[in-house]
């Protein structure tokens, strides 16, 4: 019992230890960046040493008294902690989908959730034993802490704690579960929780603010239980009273149902362990794949939704007008003999908020003599200066309104031009597509609009 105790206690401690150090770091302390490496290397080794201890101690504890029915708490606990980590297994030899794992997770560490519900498990087994005792233990002064109370009293003490410790973690397990899964049965919840709570990210902080909530109520009904089963022990085996010697030697052996579930549980783990070795990475490997096939597609199916009715690549640029945030209104024909990126954007879009100041290094990489990078949008100059002021933005920002033919087709913004020297549309890209894409884009105009050059010259 003890053994399990500090198993739960230490592992409470360092998912704790593990859950505040990212908020240090999001708060400006990057002295806590090392530490996080540390720690999660650390708990990378002794995770499983405390998970051992932990279902050895359940084991062990399992010799109380079978009138207790302390046995049957303990089968349920070595049972879900058999399930959890044969679970991975199945996944990965069976090639289920990875959001099958949702709930347990990958890599050494589980979520809080887990160590959660062994944790109150275990209080289950232990309010189960108070009640035991404080139903069949005779009536003398208690010699664990308190001499004013009898062993009685101190048991139904004990038990009361624990009692109530239960509840209010099985309502507190239910409300969690709820949170987790409904979205799976109503996938419209999903939105929501992103948008409003985002509580996709916060569950698994949640989980171990539960466990540190219940740990906090655990310590001292635990204890008290601990001194009151040795007291309990001591007192049986010291007394000349055979009546008192009975009831104090009240643990038994370990029956072979405990030693089974015992191994079963440690084997689990085991498996587990190995099934992190040699099975998650080709399995992660394939989910990769998968998921590149599902990305692709989407990418193919998004390009479809927002085509042009008519393709305008090409075609004629058309001679559109755009006033800078500074100076006189530009014309789209001033710039022939480079090649343009038109940036159709907004700054209320979060994806063109993000993007336009990584397109900085479109500006200013080798291209700079030769490439010219405008961000369009409808909005007014003093949005547009006072975004570019406060994101360092070193290519010019325009207004521009009524967009002429094809750019009055836009719907998703960011969309993206690419005109030739000679005034040609060449490219159109839709949507936030990174650095490398445009890069690629840009490479291949230049090219072409290098070959025409060269054809062009006698």
């Amino acid at each position: 019992m003890v053994l399990s105790y500090f198993a739960i206690l230490l592992m409470a401690g360092f998912l704790f230890f593990i859950n505040v150090l990212p908020q240090f770091v999001a708060a400006g302390y990057k002295d806590a960046i090392p530490w996080m490496g540390t720690s999660a290397n650390v708990f990378k080794w002794v995770y499983p040493a405390l998970q051992i201890a932990l279902i050895l101690g359940v084991g062990l504890t399992m010799a109380a008294p079978s009138a207790s029915n302390f046995e049957r708490i303990g089968i349920v606990f070595l049972l879900f902690t058999s399930l959890v980590y044969l679970w991975p297994s199945v996944v990965y030899i069976g090639d289920l989908p990875s959001s099958w794992l949702h709930g347990s997770g990958f890599g050494h560490v589980y979520p809080s959730i887990v160590p959660f519900i062994q944790a109150w498990l275990f209080a289950g087994m232990l309010t189960q034993l108070a009640k035991w005792c404080a139903v069949n233990c005779h009536g003398t002064q208690s010699k664990a802490g308190n001499s004013r109370i009898t062993d009685k009293q101190a048991w139904e003490r004990a038990f009361t704690g624990l009692r109530f410790l239960v509840i209010v973690g099985a309502v507190w397990l239910v409300v969690w579960l709820v949170l987790y899964y409904l979205p799976i049965v109503i996938p419209s919840l999903s939105l929501l929780y992103i948008r409003f709570f985002r509580l996709w990210m916060m569950l698994p902080q949640l989980g171990m603010f539960g466990l540190m909530v219940m740990l906090a109520a655990f310590s001292r009904p635990v204890t008290r239980v601990i001194q009151l089963l040795k007291s309990y022990v001591y007192e049986g085996s010291a007394s000349q009273d055979p009546q008192v010697q009975q009831s104090g030697n009240t643990m038994e052996s370990m029956r072979p149902v405990g030693f089974i579930f015992t191994g079963l549980a440690l084997f689990s783990y085991a498996s587990y362990l190995a099934s992190q070795k040699w099975l998650e990475p080709a399995y992660a490997a394939k989910q990769r794949e998968v998921l590149k096939v599902k990305l692709d597609k989407f990418e193919e199916d998004f390009q479809k939704a927002n085509a042009e009715p008519v393709s305008s690549i090409g075609t004629d640029a058309p001679n559109l007008m755009m006033e800078p945030i500074e100076g006189d209104m530009v014309s789209l024909e001033s710039l022939r003999g480079k090649v343009v990126v038109l940036y159709f954007c907004s700054t209320e879009s979060i994806p063109c908020a993000v993007e336009l100041p990584t397109l900085n290094l479109l500006s200013n990489g080798k291209w700079k003599e030769n490439v010219e990078v405008l961000g369009l949008s409808t909005e007014s100059k003093s949005v547009l200066q006072a975004f570019s002021k406060e994101n360092k933005i070193d290519f010019p920002l325009m207004s521009s309104k009524d967009w002429p033919a094809p750019f009055n087709t836009i719907r998703v913004m960011p969309t993206t031009y690419i005109i030739d020297a000679q005034g040609i549309i060449r490219e159109r890209i839709v949507g936030m597509k990174g650095l490398s894409k445009y890069k690629a884009a840009i490479e291949k105009v230049l090219s072409v609009s290098g070959k025409k050059e060269n054809e062009s010259t006698p």
